[in-house]
């Protein structure tokens, strides 16, 4: 082993002149050669991340180990780096021989046609016309939402018209049953009192209407609201009586 300008034939001498080497080095993370030893440059560096000196033994191919405080460990770790390189090359031709099979069959592969080619048209083509379908469909259904809208509407409308027409009639026939109960005769309409309308706590009831001699008995003074109120009772009471006996009148006439 050469270290510097010296060459060393015994193993410890070796060990120790190569870790003087290394602790002169005042470069970091850059490789400075210190030797060499059987055919291989050796170089070595101080890798500050680590905090390690590391040798690399530089053949065609470069060979990293660790160097330690120990000068023959340091020695033994380069023999053992030199004694693996036949099977390192041993695993790499097995590697290269795998590569090389790989890249036989991936030629052989690719130049194969793809069988299911003639079926991955027919499924496309059978895709882009259930997609056509169900787009003609979403149209569809939304232009008969409209349609049902417009339904919609135009029977509300109707229902609304047919409502008013019904109101109407049933105003009018109403009035035409108050005409028919007004008396043929103008004797017993002479025998009916006057009705006029009652003022009740400050507006006036459709109907308070009371008769004419009921309200002259009446002293002309402000009376209560507990006297309107009973006014107004017996208000209704005497139109429930009177209607009452129209009814047998009718039935009496007839």
């Amino acid at each position: 082993m050469k270290i510097g300008e010296k060459t060393y034939t015994d193993k410890k001498e070796a060990g120790i002149a190569l870790i003087g080497m290394c602790k002169e080095m005042k470069t970091v993370n850059v490789p400075a050669t210190v030797g060499e030893y059987a055919g291989f440059k050796m170089a070595v560096f101080f890798d500050a991340f680590n905090h390690k000196f590391v040798m690399n033994l530089k053949g065609q191919l470069s060979h990293n180990l660790e160097i330690g405080s120990d000068p023959l460990g340091n020695l033994a770790r380069i023999n053992h780096a030199l004694e693996s390189m036949p099977k390192q090359l041993g695993e790499a031709r097995t590697k290269l021989e795998n590569v090389e099979h790989q890249l036989e069959t991936a030629k052989t592969e690719v130049n194969k046609p793809f069988a299911q080619e003639a079926e991955l048209a027919e499924k496309l083509e059978r895709l882009s016309a259930l997609n056509a379908l169900l787009n003609m469909d979403e149209k569809g259904d939304d232009a008969i939402g409209m349609d049902d809208t417009t339904d919609i509407d135009n029977a509300g409308e109707e229902e609304s018209g047919r409502l008013e027409t019904s109101g109407h009639d049933v105003q009018k026939s109403s009035q035409e049953d108050n005409l028919s109960e007004k008396p043929e005769t103008g004797e017993k309409a002479a025998d009916e009192p006057v009705l006029y309308p009652v003022q009740i706590a400050g507006s006036i009831s459709p109907q308070g209407l009371i008769p004419v001699a009921a309200m002259a008995d009446k002293p002309a003074q402000k009376t209560s609201l507990k006297e309107k109120l009973e006014a107004y009772k017996a208000q209704v009471a005497g139109t429930g009586k009177q209607s009452i006996e129209k009814a047998k009148g009718k039935e009496e006439m007839l």
